[in-house]
């Protein structure tokens, strides 16, 4: 923690060009929520909740976030398969 302290410190003194990129890596590793913010932790707490996504039309899709979630699942599926199929 103390190098990340250092790095940003070291960053944010020198002059920063205008619309400049940085990535900040590995500020998450130890957050507490990467281990209970599981979709099956948070399917038990908010799986009826209403859910609402947009897609790139103006159009929002309504769901709740159970349904979400699986939906989720399976495309992740479905790319890994496609991955796969390709590599073999």
């Amino acid at each position: 923690m103390f190098q990340l302290q250092l790095l940003l410190l070291s960053y944010v003194s020198q002059p920063i060009a205008s619309n400049s990129k940085v990535l900040i890596s590995g500020l998450a590793v130890t957050w507490a929520a990467r281990k209970t913010w599981t979709p099956e932790q948070l399917l038990l707490k908010y799986g009826t909740t209403p859910f609402s996504i947009c897609q790139r039309s103006a159009k929002k899709l309504s769901m709740n976030f159970k349904v979400y979630v699986s939906y989720m699942q399976e495309q992740h599926a479905a790319i890994f398969a496609l991955m796969v199929t390709r590599v073999n």
